[in-house]
């Protein structure tokens, strides 16, 4: 997905030098199914290492969303 890929990208220059961005504040919410960030129950999108920025599909609503991994969001 070209999206995921340009904002991992962006993030990344965001960071500039650093090995992961740092940010101040992540607002995140909850849906109904426990899902957070677009990051889904049972979803290999969870153990994303390496990427910042990923698809992530929703099933529920049979559409794509771009989200941050976990390796980006645990930095706030």
């Amino acid at each position: 997905m070209d999206a995921a890929a340009e904002y991992d990208r962006l993030l990344r220059e965001f960071a500039e030098s650093r090995r992961s961005p740092v940010f101040d504040l992540v607002f995140l919410g909850m849906g109904g199914d426990g899902h957070t960030a677009s990051l889904f129950p049972d979803s290999i999108a969870i153990l994303e290492t390496e990427m910042w920025a990923i698809p992530a599909f929703s099933a529920a609503l049979d559409s794509w969303r771009v989200t941050m991994t976990p390796a980006a969001l645990s930095n706030a």
